[in-house]
């Protein structure tokens, strides 16, 4: 019986198969390829959307401190000229405890500065948008003068509370230099006063987890 294909014919046919079965793997090289691009694009669009709403928030954030701001700023540059959101400076307290002294001859005053405590404020559960944490700073100052009358104390605690700052008279005990004594017709200290106030600080830059509450 004669063959129906001739070598030839079957040479022909193999490359025509070969050439079909590149075409199939050229298709699916094009398609795996087009899905890996789809998958990246889907995935770029999805972190476009998200850098998107984030740039959102952020100006909304953005606008709402900036109208906190507008609306406290007055506040706070009159705190900040007060001297109640700048650092503790002792030395400059003393300097002005000397002034007071020496501006209304006033006996020697005996100064004792404690160790300063803080605390962080807590914001109000309402407040949407808090800002940063903020530290409220108390130091103890006990403050102790032989005393020529009453007037004495008075100008000793107006001058500090003058004085750029936030200053709290926690309490004064007047007390008789001599209890025996009968005669105050005579210029001396016949009384002694000691006091505690509260000297109170902001701070808008704390530290940390580094907080102590008093």
């Amino acid at each position: 019986m004669k063959d129906l294909f001739t070598k030839q014919d079957i040479l022909g046919l193999k490359w025509k198969i070969l050439l079909a079965v590149l075409c199939l793997m050229l298709a699916g090289g094009i398609y795996y390829y087009a899905d890996i691009m789809n998958t990246q694009m889907a995935r770029n669009l999805q972190i476009a959307r998200g850098n998107l709403q984030l740039a959102r928030t952020n100006i909304d954030q953005i606008e709402d401190e900036e109208a906190t701001i507008i609306e406290y700023i007055g506040r706070y540059q009159e705190l900040e000229t007060d001297g109640v959101v700048n650092p503790e400076d002792r030395l400059q307290l003393i300097e002005r405890i000397t002034e007071i002294r020496e501006d209304n001859d006033l006996f020697p005053i005996s100064v004792n500065i404690g160790e300063q405590l803080s605390m962080e404020l807590l914001y109000d559960q309402s407040e949407q948008d808090p800002g940063g944490p903020v530290n409220i700073n108390s130091t103890t100052l006990e403050l102790s003068l032989p005393l020529l009358h009453e007037n004495d104390l008075t100008r000793l605690l107006d001058g500090l509370l003058n004085t750029p700052g936030l200053y709290m008279p926690q309490e004064c005990i007047i007390s008789l230099s001599n209890p025996n004594a009968t005669n105050f017709i005579v210029l001396a200290q016949h009384q002694r006063a000691n006091c505690v106030v509260s000297w109170f600080t902001f701070n808008v830059n704390p530290p940390q987890n580094n907080n102590r509450n008093f």
